[in-house]
């Protein structure tokens, strides 16, 4: 859990500078994205369900995560029971550039 924070604290303050970047899930998402695919887990951004779309689903060889990213607010999101899944939630407010929720829950 203290990598995931710190991931996010080891980006520049300049790179936020002049920009709105922070504003934007998507921001947060490539940089979990970038993350978790040095990892070379089975990733798949904005994944189409019957119910909706999920930001992120990675999948292990026993386990999938389902990740929901919100700026701001967070809402719960669609669950699908596959192998062992988890919801994970983050919540990043866009003045603090940085993770200030971070929530798992078995699904």
């Amino acid at each position: 859990m203290s990598r995931y924070f710190l991931l996010f604290a080891e980006i520049p303050y300049h790179n936020y500078t002049n920009s709105d970047i922070a504003s934007y899930e998507g921001f947060y998402a490539s940089v979990i994205f970038a993350w978790l695919s040095s990892y070379q887990f089975s990733l798949v951004v904005e994944d189409c369900t019957n119910k909706g779309r999920i930001d992120m689903s990675v999948e292990t060889d026993d386990t999938i995560f389902l990740i929901e990213f919100k700026v701001e607010v967070m809402r719960k999101s669609t669950r699908q029971r596959v192998k062992k899944m988890y919801l994970l939630a983050s919540v990043f407010p866009a003045h603090k550039k940085n993770v200030t929720e971070f929530l798992i829950e078995d699904c």
